[in-house]
């Protein structure tokens, strides 16, 4: 499977992924938390004069050291009539946190996430860890199957 960094942030995209669940793992040994993010991460968008299908994998974006963690889940009520089966992350932003207080010893960031929706998920953290659990599926549409999912 394949695994990638803060490092690769400017060469990964992570529009139209699918949020599936959200997880936070605190290290009270280490005095830190991460955030687990599980997706469904679009490795690649395979498009023609047919149109478009997408190479999708399930996926664990993991976030190391987080502080200032705010998260509030928005699908809209819409009178309780529309079905939502979660999230589409639309951006994913970061700004270097100058002066910082917290992991002295590395780059610490301010992330954001921009949503499809009114969720909104803001923190900071040194790092992130980007493992696809599975090889990407192509697939016809931009999130796999649950069954699909390893």
């Amino acid at each position: 499977m394949q695994e990638f960094t803060e490092r690769d942030f400017g060469n990964l995209s992570f529009h139209d992924n699918l949020l599936r669940g959200v997880q936070i793992r605190s290290d009270f040994d280490q005095d830190q938390s991460d955030l687990v993010l599980d997706i469904d991460y679009i490795a690649e968008w395979v498009c023609s004069d047919n149109g478009c299908e997408w190479m999708v994998a399930a996926a664990d974006l993991t976030f190391h050291g987080v502080t200032g963690l705010k998260f509030s889940i928005d699908w809209h009520d819409d009178r309780f009539q529309v079905y939502t089966n979660g999230d589409w992350i639309l951006d994913v932003k970061r700004e270097l946190i100058v002066p910082q207080l917290v992991h002295l010893d590395r780059p610490y960031w301010r992330w954001q996430f921009v949503f499809a929706t009114c969720s909104q998920l803001t923190f900071c953290a040194y790092g992130f860890t980007l493992h696809l659990r599975q090889n990407p599926i192509r697939h016809k549409e931009q999130s796999l199957p649950l069954a699909a999912r390893t």
